[in-house]
């Protein structure tokens, strides 16, 4: 029994509005993450005529847009992260209005594949650079490939997220942890560099995904490269770009 508040409805639209300013400026809040994890098109389809399909939709989308608009006017501060169960609001009208520090639902459960995190990398820096991959540090052998898998501009760190309680130090490596943690900060400026794939299609299991970032007119940049467990090549050789011979 999902529920929808129409912002193609003005009045609605100028009351969340209202209400969202409001509620921030007297709780001193300056962040809002706004998720979208059901099935909306029910909702629209019951207010459409047959000759007027889309037109709620059309109508909400212009209204979401206000909305955002509006809370950016009244408080410049205000952080709007796009959650929108992962990727359901990844377009260019949405990510200038905020930021997407939760890009994929895939990162929900611990097992899940680190190869799912690097195909979203790889394809998503290409048009879109401030984004997140979720990741589960468990403090195996294995566990660098999986972090750096999911570092981008953000790492969402999942560790500890349905454990309701963080383990005592004699249950976790904690100085670890914090290691790979100041890892993925030190790496975050190269990802504002230029991007360049470096490998085609990383969606096929046996092939290689690596990519490069440079930064023209400063020093540095780096290569981020993963063989998968499938691929057959134990060594690649990458042409590189925006090197200074």
């Amino acid at each position: 029994n999902d529920l929808m508040l129409n912002l193609g409805n003005p009045e609605a639209l100028r009351w969340m509005t209202d209400f969202t300013i409001r509620f921030f400026h007297d709780n001193n809040l300056y962040q809002i993450q706004q998720d979208f994890n059901f099935n909306t098109l029910p909702h629209w389809e019951k207010l459409d005529t047959p000759e007027r399909i889309g037109v709620a939709e059309m109508k909400y989308i212009a209204g979401l847009y206000a909305y955002w608009d509006a809370l950016l006017a009244a408080e410049p501060r205000i952080t709007i992260n796009h959650c929108a169960s992962g990727g359901r609001r990844l377009d260019l009208e949405t990510v200038q209005r905020g930021f997407t520090f939760w890009r994929s639902d895939a990162q929900c459960f611990p097992e899940n594949d680190p190869i799912q995190n690097q195909i979203q990398h790889f394809y998503l820096s290409q048009w879109y650079p401030f984004h997140s991959g979720g990741a589960w540090v468990k403090q195996h052998p294995s566990d660098e490939y999986s972090f750096f898998s999911a570092v981008a501009t953000g790492i969402s760190d999942c560790t500890f997220i349905y454990q309701h309680q963080a383990p005592s130090e004699t249950e976790w490596d904690y100085a670890d942890h914090a290691r790979l943690l100041r890892e993925a900060v030190r790496l975050r400026p190269y990802f504002l560099g230029d991007y360049h794939p470096l490998t085609v299609e990383p969606e096929l299991r046996e092939n290689w995904c690596a990519f490069q970032y440079s930064r023209p007119g400063q020093a540095g940049g780096i290569v981020i490269a993963f063989r998968r467990p499938e691929s057959p090549e134990a060594e690649e050789c990458f042409r590189l770009h925006d090197l200074d011979l």
